[in-house]
Parts: structure tokens; sequence; C-alpha cells
């Protein structure tokens, strides 16, 4: 079974590729005129030339040919191999064929072939190799090898070196950047998978919550009735009074938070976008929280660049930043403090708090599912992990330290491009 490769990854290939064309167009016009001048060894130059012309013209088309972004098949990246082996046949043909030492270059193609192609292309261009070098041994111009200072032998053996250490050098050049390549391709793949399957854990949280939300409708309804009940009841009692006030204003949070959980696991269908002033928004959303968690002493600035933002509102960014808030009373009951700042690119809110701080465990392991620090059956360990999938969908993120002197300090950068409507007002 083949798997074709990302094309990005292809065109890296073939820009190595013609990288490595590029230098072995230099090495052989080199090699050519040190032979022939230098070493004063006979050469059919002229053919050798024409090769070699042609060969760099090639790799002239294919550096203009990456300038556009098509799609890189296998089919096109073994018809350059084959170009590759053509024109090292050639070459090896006018200069002694099989007995040329730099007849075991043929190895390159076949090891860029077997790093970067399916098994039926690696075998085709095994056979085409072995094929070319064979005939090689039959078919070639002999080289005459004048003895100069160590002899023909010695030259030979010279000769054999060079190729050895050019063939060596290529090789781990590109093999190495190959590596490189796939290690990165399985580490996009593994991070794909890995969001995946947070997001199929989210999937499935919603759907919970959808059934959570109809579930609880009855028995906060039952509440409703009973505290206006037994306000009308005991008029009488002034302490009680102000337990059943409290605890009316709870029910009515979450009998709201209900209500707008409706239309948005709905997808917000027939239900117009709310036009906010971003720290209008920001307000409001400490208001809420401040009644829900009116214990807490919460002590708040927001500021920012003028004209203020206008967004359009998102109850998942509130309820994202109403969690993180939550961790942040629930570990510093006394006191919790929240400033928010804009300017025309970013958000950035800072949540701080003054509780026991976090392990280097629990920094490790923070916003990952079902993981809390608090004692069992007081959280979930969902909190985190819903703020970090909502504002990593607006492309923001959630960063947790521990502050110097105890407790914790949670930083939200959120780009305002997909919030922002227009300037404010």
């Amino acid at each position: 079974m083949e798997y074709s490769q990302p094309a990005s990854v292809s065109a890296t290939n073939l820009r190595r590729l013609a990288l490595l064309r590029t230098i072995a167009v230099f090495g052989q016009s080199t090699t050519i005129l040190i032979v022939y001048f230098v070493l004063r060894t006979p050469l059919p130059v002229l053919p050798m030339v024409m090769v070699v012309t042609i060969y760099g013209i090639l790799d002239v088309l294919v550096w203009l040919r990456l300038r556009f972004h098509w799609p890189i098949t296998y089919q096109e990246f073994f018809g350059h191999l084959v170009i590759d082996i053509g024109a090292l046949s050639a070459l090896l043909y006018f200069s002694g064929g099989g007995t040329n030492p730099f007849i075991f270059l043929f190895l390159i193609p076949l090891m860029i072939a077997a790093t970067t192609m399916p098994r039926a292309y690696t075998w085709a261009i095994a056979a085409l190799t072995i094929t070319c070098y064979s005939l090689l041994m039959l078919y070639y111009v002999p080289l005459l090898v004048y003895r100069h200072v160590s002899g023909e032998f010695e030259a030979h053996i010279v000769a054999m070196w060079l190729n050895f250490a050019i063939t060596a050098v290529l090789i781990s050049w590109f093999i190495v950047r190959m590596s490189e390549s796939i290690r990165v391709r399985d580490w996009i793949l593994a991070k794909a998978r890995e969001d995946t399957l947070r997001h199929e854990r989210i999937v499935a949280l919603g759907t919970m919550a959808a059934g959570t939300a109809h579930n609880l409708g009855t028995p906060l309804a039952t509440m409703d009735v009973l505290v206006c009940e037994l306000q009308h009841t005991y008029t009488h009692d002034a302490n009680l009074q102000t337990s059943l006030q409290t605890l009316a204003e709870q029910v009515k949070c979450c009998k709201k938070t209900l209500a707008c959980l409706v239309p948005e696991l709905a997808g917000r269908e027939g239900k117009a976008s709310s036009i906010r002033r971003l720290d209008d928004f920001v307000s409001e959303l400490l208001g809420d929280w401040q009644l829900m968690r009116s214990s807490i002493n919460l002590k708040w600035n927001i500021d920012g660049s003028t004209p203020t933002p206008t967004i359009v509102e998102d109850r998942a960014l509130g309820q994202a930043l109403m969690n993180l808030l939550n961790n942040a009373a629930d570990t510093s009951p006394a006191e919790v403090e929240f400033s928010a700042h804009w300017n025309s690119d970013e958000l950035r809110v800072e949540i701080l708090d003054r509780g026991d701080g976090l392990s280097a465990e629990a920094l490790r392991h923070a916003g990952e599912p079902f993981f809390t620090t608090k004692p069992r059956g007081q959280g979930l360990g969902i909190g985190l992990l819903l703020a970090n999938a909502t504002l990593e969908r607006y492309g923001g993120s959630v960063r947790i330290t521990n502050r110097d002197g105890g407790g914790a300090r949670t930083e939200v950068r959120l780009p305002l491009a997909r919030l922002v409507l227009a300037q404010g007002l």
C-alpha cells in the first residue's frame, strides 16, 4: 500500500535534488578540465561538454519549475532521477565506462529513491542503475591515463578515494535532510492525531452538556418555585430572607446559563449576533462572575487603546474566562486579581491568585482532560481543557506560571482579528 507525501515535503526533496544537480554540474565541469588540461589525459571533450551543458539547462528548468506551487508526483520525481542516471551514464561512457572510478556515483540516485519514494520506484531505479553499469562494462570509450609521478595505478586509487569521499558526503547530506523531513512529518501527524483525539473528547463533552442542560431544567424550576414560596412564607425572618435571596440569585444564574447554552449548542441558528464594546463585554463578564462568587474579593482593572474595539460577543469565550476565574477562586478564596489590557491587535488578560501554586507535575499536565489538582469530588478536570480549546479556536493561548511569594498567574493572549467587528464607538 502506497502513501502519498505532503506536497511541501516533495517540493523540499526536489529542491534538494536540484541543489545536488547544481553541485554535480560544477563538479563535472571541474573534473573534465583537470583531467584534460592538468593530467593531460585524452578525452572526447566536445560530447562531454555538451552532456554537461544540457544537464545544466535541465537543472535551471527545475529551479524555474519550483517557483510554481504545482503538486509534485512520484512519477515526476522518478523522471528527474532517470535524467540524472542518464547524464551520469553518458559522461561515464565517454570516460572509461565501468573502469572509471566514479562509476559508484550510481549509488546516489538509488539512495535518494530508497529514502523518498515507494518500493516500486526504488526497485525500478535499482534495475536501471544495474543495467547502465552492466552496459558500461561492455560499451565505452577507453580512458587512457598517462603515467606521471606515481603511475597509472596510483592515479586510479586516488580517483577511487575521491569518488568515495564525494559519494559519502553527498549521501550523508541528503539522507540527513530526508530524515529531518520525515521526523517533521511524523511530528505533524502525531500532533494532528492528538488534536483529533482532543476534539473528539470535547465533542463528547458537548453532547453530555446538552443532555445535562435538559436534565437540569426541571430541578432548577422546582427550586425556583420553592424559593419563592419560602420567601412569601417567612417574611418575618430577615436572616432567612437574605439567604433565600442569595439562593434565588444563584438559581437565576444557573437558569440564565442554561438558557444561553441551548442556542450555543444549536449553532446560534436563527439568533442574531450580539455586538458589544470590548470593555462592556469584559465588565459584564466580571459582574456575572461576581454574582456567582460573591464571597470572593475581586480586584480588577480594564484598560486599553482607544478607540475601544467593537466585537461580536461570543459566550463560549466568556465561559472560558469564567472557568479560569473559577480555578483561581477555588485555590485563593480570599482574593483574586483580574486585569485586561488590549491594543489594536491583541487582548491580554491576567488572572492572579495567592493559592498554593502549582507543582512541576501539575504545570506539565495542566490542560489535559480530567486532570485536576482539586480534592476528589470537587473538580472534574475539564475547565482548563475547555478554556484552552475555545481560545485556540480564535488563535489564542493560555499560559500558567507560579508567582513569586506563592500563587499562580494565568495569562491569556487573544488576537482580536477574529472578534473585532469595527473600531470603537
